[in-house]
């Protein structure tokens, strides 16, 4: 029998910035951005030590943020990465309602920060063939996609479709002008 235990890809938390195919110990003072990766990381290490203790066929699979099907986008439940993007449409909701739609939202977002999205049907094949396979014998796994996008890419995507007018800016540019009263609101309402 194996025992097959689904993880995340974010169970370093806020200290460790590239999770490896490994097992990671929790460690005191470890930092995380929600109770659920800290939750996820004391599950690895109860699933590897039991793996040790009784000699189980386990495998511990490490999906990154799971969107809908590539099809048609469907998924289940929306939670995640859609709350965020609720957070938006209910943000744009608002300016209409204030008639406010008009304004220039800034954003703090790196060029270089990315958002690993692995779309629901890629995410079950690799699980399954992970999980089916008799030549892969690790414990951990990352599901991950190997596809680069930039949350820049995404805030557009989602603000275009919105019609919420983002502006990208600088760190520096919020000390010369900190952020005004919609900003933080925006702000306040991305922290799901």
């Amino acid at each position: 029998a194996k025992f097959i235990y689904i993880s995340t890809a974010f169970i370093g938390g806020k200290d460790i910035e590239t999770v490896k195919e490994e097992q990671i110990e929790l460690t005191e003072g470890m930092s995380f951005t929600n109770e659920y990766e800290k939750t996820k990381l004391i599950a690895e290490n109860i699933v590897l030590k039991e793996k040790k203790k009784k000699k189980l066929n386990t495998k511990i699979l490490r999906p990154s943020i799971v969107v809908g099907d590539t099809v048609k986008g469907n998924l289940i439940n929306y939670n995640g990465f859609y709350l965020a993007v609720k957070a938006f449409y209910n943000f744009n909701k608002y300016l209409k309602e204030t008639g406010k739609e008009n304004t220039v939202i800034r954003l703090l977002v790196s060029e270089e920060s990315t958002i690993n999205l692995i779309p629901i049907n890629k995410c079950i094949k690799m699980m399954l063939e992970i999980t089916n396979s008799k030549s892969m014998d690790k414990d951990v796994y990352a599901i991950i996609n190997t596809e680069v996008i930039f949350t820049r890419d995404i805030i557009k995507l989602v603000g275009d479709y919105l019609k919420l007018n983002f502006r990208f800016v600088t760190s520096e540019e919020f000390l010369k002008k900190p952020r005004n009263r919609l900003e933080k609101t925006f702000m306040y309402g991305m922290n799901y």
